[in-house]
């Protein structure tokens, strides 16, 4: 039993590694910049990259990316298909056989026995 369970310490202890790896890997910036593009719905060509180099940038250039800004309705509502079932219900029936006729009352009021 010691055993075993020193052999699943060993295999997350392992996972671990291998998640901090690869959370190091992603956070890494890249080396080469991404190429800057433009709004392919509007056509435009790309946007020019700033020129020259900002403080504590040490001279490489920065990936920018660009769109045009487009005014557009925003629709409010969503359609969905689903089924509702409520949180009470009640069954009305007769005490003996027979066929209700009316209900003296409405949905939600207060009724004496």
């Amino acid at each position: 039993m010691v055993k075993q369970h020193r052999v699943w310490v060993i295999a997350l202890a392992l996972a671990g590694l291998v998640a901090a790896a690869v959370i190091a890997q992603i956070a890494q910036p890249s080396s080469a910049p991404r190429p800057v593009q433009g709004d392919a719905r509007a056509g435009t060509p790309p946007a020019p990259a700033a020129a020259g180099p900002r403080s504590g940038d040490a001279g490489q250039a920065v990936a920018v990316e660009t769109t045009r800004v487009v005014h557009e309705r925003v629709q409010a509502e969503a359609t969905a298909v689903g089924t509702l079932k409520s949180n009470e219900s009640v069954v009305l029936r007769p005490e003996t056989s027979g066929r209700i006729e009316a209900i003296h009352f409405k949905d939600g009021a207060m009724v004496k026995a």
